[in-house]
């Protein structure tokens, strides 16, 4: 299993939102909004939304805390409706008018289940569903859609539903799936507090807290100028200055780690580990870089994430994360440890 995208909300504005989430944008971000720290605030009738670039997630599963203002819409949804090859593939948790949440996918939905949520308070709302799309005839095209979703409150099991159809199509759809992940608070004139938010290919990762660590000391490479020494201080706001603080280079290959805070004291399990490195060119032509790994003596440079091709390009005069989640230790494979956090450097790398 993989982990696919993490969220604590609490390392951007409002206005910042839309460097993270492709589509739509958070009302507000605070303490306010947090269960414990910072959180997000969505509604009315907003909503952000997630495309991964790619369609073909057949399995899904995504964790969020939500305090509801308000009984409507879906505080969690999968779909490819941003893909024109394909149906309106789709799995919902949706608040019914009463408290109670309930299923739906794109060819029906089931009857609320037996859980009611209470305005004004925190729950932990897990969404799991698996669509295939198998073809019934060739001749003309006839596939059948088929899906099984489940969700969880507080880790408990609250309800399942499988449903399937068939339908007639013109392109060949076998083995596509899901490609977006939709937050969405209440309508009318209420909204939706959330935080804490995991997206994995399938795995449920039950009530994760999500903490941002920041960059608070100089690693053992500073080759990119800053605006003022030294190199780590002008990438280490809690929310982005942009262009006030930076490092910069325009030669390829040159190297930056910074170290980072550590974890707070505790017993607990690490669920994953995800880097963001928010960047932009300052002109016109090509540019390309990679995120560092280093733990102990081993440097590992970035070889995944999302809207990554080998190497991350960033856009022209506009800020940008390139994001790498890893459910797993990059460098034992093995659930990640606290030490293993607490000794983590990352860092940038040009690459082109």
């Amino acid at each position: 299993m993989s982990l696919i995208f993490l969220d604590s909300f609490a390392h951007y504005t409002q206005a910042q939102s839309n460097r993270k989430w492709t589509d739509g944008g958070v009302n507000a971000v605070g303490t306010s909004h947090g269960r414990g720290g910072i959180g997000a605030n969505i509604g009315t009738f907003g909503n952000v939304r997630k495309h991964f670039g790619r369609d073909d997630y057949t399995e899904m599963a995504a964790g969020i805390a939500h305090k509801p203002f308000g009984y409507a819409n879906a505080p969690l949804s999968f779909d490819n409706s941003g893909d024109w090859q394909n149906p309106d593939l789709s799995c919902s948790l949706n608040h019914n008018g009463d408290g109670r949440l309930y299923l739906s996918t794109s060819i029906g939905s089931d009857s609320p289940g037996p859980y009611v949520l209470n305005l004004s308070q925190w729950y932990y709302l897990e969404l799991h569903a698996t669509v295939s799309v198998t073809i019934v005839s060739t001749t003309p095209p006839v596939y059948n859609v088929a899906y099984s979703c489940n969700f969880r409150v507080n880790e408990a099991p609250v309800k399942s539903f499988s449903i399937n159809q068939n339908f007639n199509g013109t392109t060949n759809m076998v083995g596509h799936g899901f490609e977006s992940l939709g937050v969405t608070g209440a309508g009318g004139s209420f909204n939706a507090d959330f935080d804490d938010l995991y997206v994995t290919d399938g795995e449920l990762l039950g009530d994760v807290k999500v903490d941002c660590l920041f960059p608070n000391a100089a690693g053992d490479l500073s080759e990119w100028t800053p605006t003022a020494a030294p190199n780590w201080s002008n990438v280490e706001e809690h929310e982005s200055d942009d262009d006030a603080t930076t490092v910069q280079t325009d030669t390829v290959g040159k190297r930056d780690l910074y170290n980072l805070d550590d974890l707070a004291p505790g017993s607990y399990a690490i669920k994953g580990a995800q880097a963001l490195w928010l960047t932009k060119k300052s002109d016109a032509g090509a540019a390309a870089i990679r995120g560092l790994w280093k733990s102990g003596g081993t440097l590992i440079e970035q070889s995944s994430g999302l809207n990554f091709f080998g190497d991350f390009y960033p856009t022209y005069a506009n800020y940008q994360y390139d994001i790498d989640a890893e459910r797993k230790s990059l460098f034992t494979l093995a659930d990640w440890t606290a030490a293993e956090i607490n000794a983590l450097q990352l860092g940038i790398k040009r690459t082109k």
